[in-house]
């Protein structure tokens, strides 16, 4: 429907980089003036990390490919009941591009997602119960993704950072509740009992 609503645009128009291992097949595309105009249709009600991460990956493409020409591309997520204008955040796609590229090159794959409904399609799906378990926050320190930092490699509250983020909006070395530090005298009794 969305089509015919607007012949102006060109559909499924391939892109490839061969300098940053990057393809991808853009919805829709207009050249108006000065202006590129980016689209990427969605079936769903919301807005996701991963549609807009892959929406900014098709706008810097196509930025990288009109280097020179002086037109600016405007991309947009356009969902059943709305559109949403996507800004292209160099720092967020430089973060998920290493993510991804890890999961391709570790010796583990990473840990399930957390919502298993796309796990029938995953090509580690019919080994995964045999593989090592880990988790996000450990998976991402392995990789070198630190919540804040290469100060957190040696932070005490690591292993659970991300989390404590997500439940609490702060991550713990910015909580005004003090850390439980172990009693050394206290491990030292337990372990001889």
């Amino acid at each position: 429907m969305w089509r015919e609503e607007h012949p102006d645009f060109a559909f499924e128009i391939e892109l490839v980089d061969e300098e940053e291992r990057v393809c991808g097949r853009i919805d829709a595309l207009k050249v108006d003036g000065s202006r590129v105009i980016v689209v990427e249709v969605k079936s769903g009600h919301r807005v996701s990390l991963g549609h807009r991460l892959q929406t900014m990956m098709y706008a810097r493409l196509v930025e990288k490919a009109l280097a020179g020409t002086g037109r600016r591309v405007e991309a947009y997520l356009v969902y059943r009941h709305g559109v949403r204008r996507i800004r292209v955040n160099g720092e967020l796609l430089r973060r998920y591009r290493r993510r991804v590229e890890a999961a391709i090159n570790h010796r583990l794959p990473p840990p399930p997602p957390p919502d298993t409904r796309y796990c029938s399609t995953c090509p580690w799906y019919s080994r995964c119960k045999e593989l090592p378990r880990t988790d996000w926050d450990e998976w991402l320190l392995s990789i070198g993704d630190y919540p804040k930092d290469e100060g957190c490699a040696d932070c005490i509250y690591r292993s659970f950072c991300r989390a404590f983020r997500a439940s609490v909006g702060r991550y713990p070395c910015e909580s005004e509740q003090k850390p439980l530090l172990p009693n050394r005298e206290l491990v030292e009794a337990v372990l001889k009992a």
